[in-house]
């Protein structure tokens, strides 16, 4: 089988209008996937590992508060994820992610397991400008209360800059019943290196 590893570097700061909140992450991350080997068309796309049908990413995070409020917290963040991918009509990717969370939250620790369902889609605007399009839905099982307590809505766009690197600008709903405010509305900058 056809199949590739590489490294991710993210560094990605999120801003909340309403509550005044910010939060900043940022990681390295080691992904092995599978080579769509029977469909050689997507092997002229800018990136891609967005066509492995299967993937598997490990790495490590550290996530903190961007001190635009009173409250501040830090997190380190082992992750374990892996993503099934398909092929739907009209070039649209599909994806299901299924991703841990191994926290050390300000001291404690807890797991949190997530389930993704996503779809994405790759646009050639002109010769030189690539837009990808995203819209994801994700349940989060927080072991600190034994619940699913959290979703979040993105939708979004990616646009490849320059070889590895890759803008995410995006909008995030997330409702959390455990947490305080309960609903975020947010923009997200993420920057992503692929080596």
């Amino acid at each position: 089988m056809d199949a590739i590893t590489r490294f991710l570097f993210l560094a990605a700061p999120t801003i909340s209008r309403q509550d005044a909140y910010g939060e900043g992450e940022w990681g390295a991350f080691v992904e092995f996937g599978v080579a769509p080997i029977l469909r050689r068309e997507f092997r002229e796309t800018y990136d891609i590992d967005r066509f492995r049908f299967l993937r598997f990413r490990a790495g490590v995070s550290y996530i903190s508060n961007l001190e635009v409020n009173e409250s501040t917290f830090t997190e380190w963040r082992g992750v374990v994820e892996f993503t099934a991918r398909v092929l739907l009509p009209y070039d649209i990717l599909g994806a299901l992610r299924t991703r841990a969370d191994l926290r050390w939250l300000d001291g404690g620790y807890s797991t949190r397991i997530r389930a993704r369902l996503g779809v994405e889609r790759e646009t050639h605007l002109t010769s030189w400008l690539t837009l990808v399009p995203f819209a994801s839905l994700e349940l989060f099982y927080d072991s600190r209360y034994a619940i699913w307590n959290r979703t979040q809505t993105k939708l979004g766009v990616g646009i490849p800059v320059v070889g590895p690197v890759v803008v995410d600008f995006s909008y995030v709903y997330q409702h959390d019943i455990r947490s305080q405010p309960t609903y975020i509305h947010a923009l997200g900058l993420a920057v992503n290196f692929f080596f």
